[in-house]
């Protein structure tokens, strides 16, 4: 369960050092956007030297967003992709065609290093309306893919809309977007919000965003990790919730029932599912940790 994505410029030696102890579900250090054109190249030195020496200590997954032109992505995959930290790259600005290039030269590298076949995991961007438009076709342009993120500020730039806090702007655009990442069974990852000391607008963003189906939030700053990781994480009523289901419907099906009355309500598999798949997203010691008790869960 991937609920917080925290960006880290790649060229900042002390917030990199600081990376291993966020709460952040995932860090996607960033040699795109925050660097600038001529920092690009030490950028790269100093990421590739920090990965190469903070592999055993980063206990979550690590991505890394490369550049679009070919030969700038080209550049950051080869200065990063030896070491074995490395879980995935972002991929700004993605297309159907960029999705696959960079797949072919991950294969080839995967070849060349004698690694398992998709080490390198992939998370396109969505960031324009024709990049919406296609979302359906990126998400299935490699089997790498895991998840998608949406970017909101470069796709109300292109739509020549005003970018607000309420968010009314990229309803439409996250609805789409959510439905794409759910029609082919990835993660579907919010764009953050800007704001970095308005901790109830981050709320009620991250809340409008989960409500239409995304499935984690991105941040630029550590203090918007655990409202994030609140509002993504299941509540405590839910799981238990979850539990029930799940035990009520393995006693129907020994009874040879399809469906089952559950307070007065009808369940069915698409409840089932919905329960099931809330408990796939969670360990069981972190179920255990927010109900304050063990749980038969199975």
């Amino acid at each position: 369960m991937q609920r917080s994505l925290l960006f880290i410029p790649g060229n900042r030696e002390n917030m990199l050092r600081k990376a291993g102890s966020s709460i952040a579900d995932a860090v996607i250090f960033d040699l795109e956007d925050s660097i600038a054109e001529n920092d690009k190249d030490s950028a790269r030195v100093m990421l590739s030297d920090f990965l190469s020496s903070c592999h055993s200590t980063m206990k979550k997954q690590i991505i890394v967003r490369i550049n679009s032109p070919k030969e700038a992505w080209r550049k950051d995959i080869i200065a990063v992709a030896e070491r074995s930290c490395v879980n995935a790259f972002m991929v700004p600005k993605a297309t159907v065609s960029s999705i696959e290039m960079i797949d072919d030269y991950l294969r080839s590298i995967e070849l060349t290093n004698d690694l398992p076949k998709e080490t390198f995991k992939l998370i396109p961007m969505i960031e324009s309306p024709r990049g919406l438009m296609d979302a359906g076709n990126i998400a299935n342009a490699s089997s790498r893919i895991t998840g998608m993120l949406f970017g909101a500020e470069d796709y109300t730039t292109e739509m020549g809309i005003q970018r607000t806090e309420s968010g009314e702007e990229i309803y439409v655009a996250r609805c789409i977007f959510a439905m794409a990442c759910h029609s082919v069974g990835i993660d579907a990852y919010d764009t953050p919000f800007t704001n970095l000391k308005d901790l109830d607008g981050l709320k009620k963003d991250a809340f409008n965003a989960k409500s239409v189906g995304m499935t984690g939030k991105a941040a630029i700053h550590p203090s918007h990790l655990e409202t994030i990781n609140d509002v993504f994480m299941p509540s405590e009523n839910e799981i238990k919730q979850a539990l029930r289901i799940v035990k009520e419907n393995e006693i129907a099906k020994r009874n040879g029932k399809g469906s089952f009355s559950l307070d007065g309500k009808m369940v069915d598999v698409p409840v089932v599912l919905r329960a099931e798949r809330l408990l796939d997203g969670l360990d069981k010691e972190r179920i255990d940790s927010l109900t304050q008790r063990k749980l038969d869960w199975r």
